[in-house]
């Protein structure tokens, strides 16, 4: 998957939970999404770092709330409100992407909130975003293969008498009973006399 692939996916489903994400989705969302975040809170940080440079140049003394008031008087209310909305909807899209990848690895979404803890957190949330996913079907959904259909899952046996459902779960006695009458023999088999 291609930068813009990728980041049109995660653009277009901010609130997709579920699922999973290839390591090429995540980490070219991740590359862009930090280069469109830049673009869209630069008008709103370049005037503070202009501000900011130009008052260290001529020697005057700003503090840095001062700077801060200054740099956000020069984006106009719907500006302001436009940029708040887009780095909302970039970092909605982030969380969800990052889910969806810790997924691949077969773990769960709840995870990401191992970065509170100070450091610490950001390292573990780190590798594990680098693993690499499973290769087969896991409990969050199918592998993605390529041009994004899923790869065939092996069988481990043919037919509806096997012990095994097609993605490889063990069947319950029940799924190994064919027709209506078995059905409700077995049924009568476990009533209480």
């Amino acid at each position: 998957m291609g930068p813009i692939d990728a980041t049109v996916r995660c653009l277009i489903n901010p609130f997709t939970w579920r699922g999973r994400a290839r390591p090429s989705e995540y980490w070219w969302f991740f590359l862009t999404g930090f280069i469109l975040s830049a673009l869209v809170t630069s008008p709103i940080y370049w005037p503070a770092v202009v501000l900011g440079w130009n008052s260290a140049r001529t020697g005057t003394t700003l503090t840095a709330l001062e700077i801060e008031m200054m740099a956000t008087q020069a984006v106009s209310v719907p500006v302001w409100w436009g940029i708040t909305i887009a780095s909302w909807w970039i970092w909605f899209s982030s969380l969800a992407v990052a889910i969806r990848r810790l997924h691949d690895t077969d773990r769960s979404g709840w995870w990401v909130w191992i970065t509170l803890i100070p450091l610490v957190g950001f390292i573990i949330l780190l590798v594990l975003l680098i693993l690499p996913g499973d290769t087969t079907r896991n409990s969050f959904g199918p592998v993605w293969g390529g041009g994004g259909k899923a790869a065939p899952e092996p069988r481990r046996s043919s037919g509806y008498d096997s012990e095994f459902d097609p993605i490889g779960r063990p069947r319950s006695e029940v799924d190994r009973v064919q027709g209506a009458e078995a059905l409700r023999a077995l049924r009568q088999s476990r009533m209480p006399n």
